[in-house]
C-alpha cells in the first residue's frame, strides 16, 4: 500500500545489491525517492485508467490490451543482463497475475504499516475523508495478503523499530541473493518513519482484522 514505508523497503534492498534501472531518487514526499521506475508507473497507470481506474479507485477485475504486455516485455527486457533485479510500485499488487506470467521466477516480498499511520500520510497528500484512506489501505493489503496465502514470501512491517527492522529484513533477503546489509549502510533514517503508537479500537471490524493477520505472518519464519 502507498505510503507504508515501500520506498525504505526497496531502498534498502537496493543496498543489498538489487539493481532498481531507471528510478526515482526525489520527490516532493520523500527526499530519498520513491525507487519507483517511471516506465513501469507509466504502463500501470496507463492499465488502471483502460480499467477506468486509478490507483486510489482500483478497479475489481484488470483487463489488458495487447500493448500492454508488449510493453512490459520490454521493460523486462531492459534488465536481461542483470542477475538480480527488481521494481517497486504500490500498483503491482493490483495486476500481479500480468507479471507473474511474464516473469515466471518472480519473488516477492512485502510491506505493510498500521493503517491510522497510513491514513493520516494520505491526509497530508490531499485525502479529506480518513475512512476512504482506511478503505483503500483494505484493498491493497487484502491482495497482499491473498498473494501471501497463493504462495508464502516474506513480509516485514514498517511499524518495527529500526532495530528489528533492520534484523529482520537481514534474515528475509538471504533468499533473494542479495547480501546482508551492513549497520552503517542502512537507506532506513528517522525521517522517513513518523510512528507513533495507534489506537486500534477505531479501526473498522475488517480493516482491524486485516492489520491482524498482517501482523501475524510478518512474525513467522
Amino acid at each position: 500500500m502507498h505510503r507504508s514505508g515501500t520506498s525504505c523497503l526497496t531502498g534498502s534492498l537496493q543496498q543489498a545489491g538489487l539493481f532498481l534501472g531507471n528510478h526515482s531518487t526525489w520527490n516532493p514526499f520523500n527526499r530519498k525517492g520513491n525507487r519507483e521506475n517511471p516506465d513501469i508507473m507509466a504502463l500501470h497507470e496507463d492499465i488502471l485508467l483502460h480499467n477506468s481506474g486509478s490507483w486510489n479507485a482500483p478497479p475489481a477485475i484488470i483487463h489488458l490490451r495487447d500493448d500492454h504486455l508488449t510493453s512490459a516485455r520490454s521493460i523486462i527486457a531492459g534488465y536481461a543482463n542483470e542477475p538480480v533485479w527488481g521494481f517497486k510500485d504500490p500498483r503491482s499488487l493490483l495486476m500481479l497475475a500480468m507479471w507473474q506470467q511474464l516473469i515466471p521466477q518472480l519473488q516477492f516480498i512485502g510491506i505493510f504499516r498500521h493503517p491510522v499511520s497510513v491514513a493520516k500520510s494520505l491526509q497530508r497528500r490531499g485525502f479529506d475523508r480518513v475512512d476512504d484512506a482506511l478503505g483503500l489501505w483494505e484493498t491493497y493489503n487484502r491482495r497482499l495478503l491473498e498473494a501471501y496465502e497463493k504462495n508464502p514470501f516474506p513480509v516485514v512491517s514498517f511499524d518495527w523499530p529500526q532495530v528489528k527492522f533492520h534484523a529482520e529484513l537481514n534474515s528475509a533477503i538471504s533468499d533473494f541473493q542479495l547480501q546482508p546489509i551492513a549497520d552503517d549502510e542502512w537507506f532506513y533514517s528517522p525521517e522517513l518513519h513518523n510512528h507513533a503508537e495507534q489506537d486500534d479500537d477505531a479501526l473498522p471490524v475488517s480493516v482491524k482484522q486485516l492489520y491482524r493477520k498482517l501482523q501475524t505472518i510478518s512474525a513467522t519464519p
